[in-house]
């Protein structure tokens, strides 16, 4: 007997007999069945949306704009604020990276929080810093600042050496030592793109009520690198940073552009991100007590300006403009996104008064409560298996349709990762060679297994205590090392 047979009898019964005489396992079949099709028309949704969008921003934002913003004489000046610990094997890559910006207007801020390796010390040698007097307007409160340096041959780099306080408390003494009114906020690993800021500007320019932007991030792992800059991107070899690469990809290309036509998101990437100072300024700079710093200060700063009615937004562009190191073990990747998951959860706890509020608009009535049933997704999916176990053993229900279920839902979850894959290839063209789209393949034949894995940190990362000190994400490889992955 087909499965189409199957399905054709099935829907037989239920009219004939009524959905109430079901046995208890024909019941949890059609409720699982029915949440996985919400799920799945919600992430068609997501795709279409952002297909669409990758579409009309090549119609919006032509390639000589950017030029044009290049050339401008009348930019304002923008700020990197960098956090450092233990960074020994990236940060001076990173400073030389943003040094050799063409963006003209800008300077760099390191915060050394308090790093027991020698980080602050390859700083001083390989930038001839010296001690200078403190001249900051101190918005914040921090951990104890022990000194601030410049460099002899590089003016618009400054070094700041304090104590320990997390990364938020580092953020915030970065931003007590920024004069100009756009900031980027990112991490000591990340590598920029040289037109990232020209990109980034842009939404400001163009909208005086933007208050933050951000963009795609790529992954460094398998890059050619040469002088600072990517030269060549490649596709890693490691299966597990490879999908990562694809996650990255379904997480900007597919989610953030599925939910772009609400003008909300919860999350500008820690690693990257541009502010207007002012705005950070006046709704009291990174919260010190927040596990995950970047998603608390974007939901903060929405509730921020919408109990106040007044008009703001924060921009997301989809262009690559930074590139970042991923994790290398599952030891260290689980960290990562274990971090991620119980920040999310204490976030979206913390501002529960925001749960669908009609005061908030899209934030309450659609981000949030999707953020909520992504949450509860992992949960849902384990029942499901464990249910529908326990209701074929039982002999409650047909075991071609519960088989017949779950290989479609496997099924889909490709499907969409092949979308990703195609909108990828089709609006930037990233991984160009055959090697690369032989690793891909591979990638998406396991990526159900890479699924289940990080549904596992989901579940775990449900629960989120109060950190009782400050953390740090894990240890990074190094550019050098990243290459060979």
């Amino acid at each position: 007997m087909s499965l189409f047979e199957d399905l054709s009898n099935f829907f037989s019964m239920l009219s004939l007999i009524g959905v109430q005489q079901l046995s208890w396992g024909w019941k949890a079949f059609i409720i699982y069945g029915l949440i996985f099709l919400l799920f799945a028309l919600l992430s068609l949704i997501q795709s279409v949306v952002g297909c669409a969008t990758i579409l009309w921003r090549f119609r919006e934002v032509p390639a000589e704009d950017i030029y044009r913003i290049i050339r401008s004489n009348s930019l304002p000046e923008i700020t990197f604020v960098v956090p450092a610990y233990n960074e020994r094997k990236d940060i001076v890559h990173t400073v030389k990276n943003m040094l050799s910006l063409s963006y003209r207007y800008k300077k760099i801020i390191i915060i050394n929080d308090g790093s027991t390796d020698n980080t602050f010390e390859l700083l001083k040698t390989n930038f001839y810093l010296y001690p200078v007097p403190p001249s900051c307007p101190g918005h914040f409160e921090t951990s104890h600042i022990k000194s601030y340096y410049a460099s002899k041959h590089h003016p618009a780099l400054l070094v700041i050496d304090k104590v320990n306080g997390g990364k938020a408390d580092a953020l915030n003494a970065g931003l007590n030592a920024t004069t100009s009114e756009f900031v980027v906020c990112a991490d000591a690993d990340t590598l920029v793109d040289d037109l990232a800021l020209n990109r980034l500007i842009r939404p400001f320019l163009l909208h005086p009520e933007t208050v933050a932007a951000h963009a795609s991030i790529g992954n460094v792992n398998g890059c050619t690198i040469k002088d600072n800059r990517i030269v060549e991107v490649k596709f890693p070899q490691k299966l597990l940073l490879g999908f990562q690469v694809i996650d990255f990809m379904k997480g900007f290309l597919v989610e953030r552009l599925g939910v772009s036509w609400t003008k909300g998101t919860l999350v500008i990437p820690g690693n990257f991100g541009m502010f207007r100072l002012s705005a950070l300024i006046e709704i009291g700079g990174y919260d010190r007590t927040s596990i995950i710093e970047d998603t608390e200060i974007i939901t903060r700063m929405h509730k921020y300006y919408l109990d106040r009615k007044r008009p703001y937004r924060i921009t997301y562009i989809p262009d690559i403009v930074a590139w970042t190191e991923a994790p290398n073990t599952i030891k260290t990747l689980g960290k990562q996104r274990l971090r991620w998951y119980k920040g999310t959860t204490q976030n979206i706890w913390e501002y529960r008064s925001m749960w669908f509020n009609p005061r908030y608009r899209s934030i309450g009535l659609y981000i949030i409560p999707m953020t909520l049933l992504e949450k509860a997704a992992p949960l849902i999916e384990m029942s499901g298996f464990v249910i529908l176990g326990m209701a074929l053993f039982d002999s409650q229900v047909d075991p071609i349709l519960v088989l017949s279920i779950a290989s479609i839902s496997w099924g889909f979850l490709t499907l969409l990762v092949m979308l990703t894959l195609v909108i990828e290839y089709i609006a930037y063209e990233t991984y160009k060679t055959w090697t690369d789209f032989g690793r891909m393949m591979k990638c998406v034949a396991c990526y159900t297994c890479y699924h289940y894995l990080l549904m596992w940190w989901r579940i775990r990362g449900l629960y989120a205590p109060k950190p009782k000190k400050p953390g740090w994400t894990p240890i990074r490889e190094g550019y050098e090392e990243t290459q060979h992955h």
